[in-house]
């Protein structure tokens, strides 16, 4: 009787993703059965398989994580996929995350690179899988320094052509930087690598800025209805809370 083996595909919310609370899986190259699960922020979906050898598995896993014959939801991305011999513990092989970008991240930024000239080294700690920095034109010429505790995060902004570090922020030092990056993690204690002059962008749903001492709000940064970025210089009062729509706040540091 041929080994039985398990593939584990992972999925992630996008980070601007307009995700539903329940997901379809369908394998249309008859390796499993459809299944519809629940998908919070994260979650690993296992597909039961028979093939003659572990090899074989990682081949139909392969078809599946290279050609998209697993449909998802456009709010998430497929972030790894694993294959596990059943008659054994522990997995037998792993695919690195996909990383992902968002465009509305990344009209913001080019548009906050583009008109306020903030330098040319970025540190982004905490991106998960998100490389969207990296396709930034306002940075095509800076050097973008990713953190994150995951390793399999790491490889594979590193594979992406980044320059990744494993690490916790708290204990990173990226010496000296013109902007910093908080779109999804947020760690006080980070600010002082913020050069005189330099500046922090936070999401708008990180901590409000008046609890971040030595930096002033010059700008915030929006996408506007008609899906078009906008920097709206000296306005806090941009966004309030309720909005749903993907924003920014720019601060400089005295």
């Amino acid at each position: 009787m041929a080994p039985e083996y398990e593939i584990g595909f992972e999925y992630r919310r996008k980070p601007d993703g307009k995700a539903s609370e329940r997901l379809r899986v369908v394998i249309s190259s008859g390796i499993g059965e459809p299944q519809e699960v629940a998908i919070l922020d994260a979650r690993t979906i296992t597909l039961r398989f028979i093939a003659d050898s572990l090899d074989g598995a990682q081949d139909q896993a392969s078809v599946i994580y290279r050609s998209g014959e697993l449909p998802v939801d456009e709010g998430y991305v497929l972030q790894g996929l694993s294959v596990k011999d059943l008659s054994s513990d522990g997995p037998k092989f792993e695919y690195p995350p996909r990383l992902s970008v968002s465009a509305p991240r990344i009209k913001m930024l080019d548009m906050f690179a583009q008109i306020l000239r903030p330098g040319k080294k970025v540190y982004y700690p905490g991106p998960n899988i998100d490389a969207s920095p990296s396709m930034v034109p306002g940075f095509e010429n800076s050097e973008i320094i990713y953190l994150d505790t995951q390793e399999n995060n790491v490889r594979a902004l590193k594979q992406g052509g980044a320059k990744a570090y494993q690490g916790r922020a708290e204990e990173f030092d990226p010496g000296e930087i013109d902007v910093l990056l908080f779109l999804g993690f947020y760690r006080k204690e980070v600010l002082r690598f913020v050069r005189p002059g330099g500046y922090a962008v936070l999401d708008i749903s990180m901590p409000p800025k008046s609890e971040i001492e030595d930096f002033d709000l010059v700008a915030t940064a929006g996408i506007d209805r008609d899906n078009m970025p906008f920097l709206a210089r000296n306005s806090g009062d941009q966004f309030k809370e309720g909005d749903r729509g993907p924003g920014m706040f720019i601060l400089r540091r005295a």
